[in-house]
């Protein structure tokens, strides 16, 4: 069983469909590959990446370069105004709901709630959701650029138990990743740090109106959050690199720094 588990695993990571982890010896070769995209979203303007991410065949790095220039601050075209006044009618109506649902179910944790289920948005309610995120959240386009990539369906030698087995193959539904979540880490890690350094606190998933929070979850991953708690707790096994050293030397750190610190571009 464990040759067979080990067999998964593998065909799983030469195929692009899992995150490459547990090999520190990984990070020069991830903060080398991220510095292109750091690159992209600190020295390009910001509304040239914004059209580029919202193109109908954007691919995933056009989603993280975006991402992680709102991620490190710079501000991209914002939402309409009316999009914006329709969130807050969306607020004023589903937030009274929002807080029935909380008094009645004390004990639950809200991240565990079916808020969709709970809420029944409308599908323009989800449109303008939609809307509002490509604006505001530097989250809504790191965790697309997580998440791209082709469903595929792998195939490998069954084992002995296997009873919904045919022709001694196991197939297994899988998704070839565009890029390594070990990649966007390293990135995120260096441009924290970057806005660190300025007193940059750009606001994450917490500062998003809560309809909104609830509904776009899980959909929307908290970047910060995940940031936070490697820092918190480093992984000493971790591809990704963290801190400063995310950048790569000293003059990176302050190339992306002085790139960051420019507000006039």
């Amino acid at each position: 069983m464990k040759n067979i588990i080990a067999g998964i695993a593998a065909v799983l990571l030469l195929s692009g469909c899992a995150t490459l982890q547990g090999n520190p010896e990984l990070r020069p070769f991830f903060v080398t590959s991220a510095a292109h995209d750091i690159e992209a979203a600190l020295a390009t303007p910001p509304s040239d990446l914004f059209d580029k991410a919202q193109a109908s065949d954007a691919d995933a790095h056009a989603k993280l370069d975006l991402g992680l220039a709102m991620w490190a601050g710079r501000l991209v075209p914002p939402a309409s105004a009316a999009d914006i006044a329709a969130i807050a009618d969306l607020e004023a109506r589903l937030d009274p709901r929002i807080d029935a649902y909380l008094a009645t179910h004390s004990g639950k944790s809200p991240a565990a709630v079916n808020w969709q289920k709970v809420l029944a948005p409308t599908p323009d309610d989800l449109a303008l959701i939609d809307r509002y995120l490509r604006h505001q959240s530097p989250d809504y386009w790191l965790t697309r650029a997580r998440l791209s990539g082709t469903s595929q369906t792998l195939f490998i030698y069954a084992p002995p138990a296997c009873l919904k087995c045919t022709g001694g193959v196991m197939p297994i539904d899988s998704t070839r990743y565009d890029i390594d979540g070990n990649l966007i880490d390293t990135a995120e890690h260096c441009l924290f740090a970057v806005r660190h350094y300025l007193g940059r606190s750009p606001p994450g998933v917490a500062a998003l109106p809560r309809a909104v929070r609830y509904l776009a979850l899980p959909g929307v991953w908290d970047e910060n959050a995940r940031i936070e708690s490697q820092l918190t707790q480093p992984d000493p096994k971790a591809s990704y690199q963290i801190g400063t050293d995310a950048c790569g030397t000293s003059d990176a750190f302050d190339h992306d720094l002085t790139l960051l610190a420019v507000e006039s571009r």
